[in-house]
């Protein structure tokens, strides 16, 4: 208050500083919500830990193989992809990780490359750090539509 017992208006400090307490408190909330979106996902959903908390999760450090085979339309076996001779290492990584986009792009450029190729199958297989072998992520490609589909292991 002054001297005439009027209210002072907030000065240019007070106001700076209540903008830098709502940026901080801003920044501070979306630092905490966007790994904590991953972690109110369903479990099975879990696979894409970027934006997560990963010192509590061991996903990152599961062992998985990739297979893939591409069917050509001439005959009904499948030709195994060499991953390693054909793909840089951090494409092969990014596949081991199965990264949904990374995936689906993989398998489009090989069917497009060759339109002989059906549908490509990608089969992930990992393993935990306590050696427990993981259900498989099995997916195909349909070339001729352009799709990716879940493959349910009981079927044949």
């Amino acid at each position: 208050m002054d001297s005439s017992g009027n209210a002072s208006p907030p000065d240019e400090a007070q106001y700076s500083h209540r903008w830098a307490n709502v940026f901080i408190t801003v920044f501070l909330v979306v630092q905490v919500a966007l790994p904590l979106r991953y972690y109110l996902r369903p479990k099975d959903d879990r696979q894409d830990e970027r934006f997560a908390w990963r010192m509590f999760s061991s996903l990152g450090r599961r062992k998985c193989t990739v297979d893939m085979l591409e069917f050509r339309s001439a005959d009904g076996a499948g030709k195994p992809v060499k991953l390693r001779r054909d793909y840089q290492g951090t494409w092969v990584t990014l596949l081991q990780k199965m990264r949904p986009l990374v995936v689906e792009k993989v398998l489009r450029t090989r069917c497009q490359a060759d339109e002989d190729i059906k549908h490509i199958d990608y089969k992930r297989q990992c393993t935990t750090t306590a050696g427990a072998s993981v259900a498989p992520d099995h997916v195909r490609y349909d070339c001729a539509e352009q799709r990716l589909d879940t493959v349910n292991e009981a079927s044949p």
